[in-house]
């Protein structure tokens, strides 16, 4: 297992609590999409039981994941056995009342990211709910719905850039034509790319085009 930071460091961690039963090719897509996004040695991937939910870490499957900080406890497990400061940790929630700012770099270390963020329905299980009452500071990015790695994304642009949510680029539910007579909606706000299209992880529009019956539980 990849050392891990302590309290006392300044680095800020970006934590992606696994909250599947599996890492599916969608899953790996996603968590390679992350990694791209803040650098590996950024992330920490908690509650990653091995033989449970992921194979072993030295499986040959789990090679993508190397240089990321690998975690068999949750987070709240792994945060107690330091010191357990909730003060030190943010959980990006939509329930927040207080928007993520750029000052938020200098006073927090862990970003705790569990699930879908924004507008929270029945559809999308409020994930993030398991970590809500866990008790840590919490911030949102805005009301529109988020994927995991497009949240993440979004809270490293506005604390590494110190910018704010209004000064990214935006493109909510992206339409897709799948064929002459089906057209892909993504209910999802996605960071848009200098041509104006939606950065979402490589290979995930595919598995959605080829099977219009996925269920959003799949989205992170």
């Amino acid at each position: 297992m990849a050392s891990v930071a302590t309290a006392s460091d300044t680095t800020l961690i970006y934590v992606i609590e696994h909250m599947e039963t599996e890492i599916s090719q969608w899953v790996r897509n996603e968590y390679t999409r992350m990694m791209q996004d803040v650098g590996a040695a950024n992330l920490m991937f908690t509650n990653m039981k091995p033989n449970v939910n992921c194979s072993n870490y030295d499986d040959e499957s789990m090679s993508f994941l190397s240089k990321s900080k690998l975690i068999s406890e949750t987070f709240q497990e792994f945060h107690d056995a330091i010191d357990g400061d909730r003060t030190r940790a943010v959980l990006l929630d939509e329930r927040s009342e207080r928007l993520l700012s750029p000052d938020d770099a200098g006073t927090f270390q862990y970003f705790l990211f569990g699930g879908i963020l924004g507008n929270v329905d029945e559809l999308d299980m409020d994930k993030t709910k398991e970590l809500r009452i866990q008790g840590y500071t919490l911030r949102h990015l805005g009301k529109e719905q988020m994927t995991t790695p497009t949240a993440l994304a979004v809270t490293h642009q506005i604390l590494s850039q110190r910018i704010t949510l209004n000064d990214i680029n935006f493109i909510d539910r992206p339409e897709y034509e799948v064929n002459d007579s089906e057209t892909l909606v993504i209910p999802f706000r996605y960071i848009a790319n200098d041509q104006g299209e939606a950065i979402m992880a490589e290979g995930n529009l595919e598995l959605m085009s080829n099977n219009l019956e996925w269920d959003i539980d799949m989205l992170m």
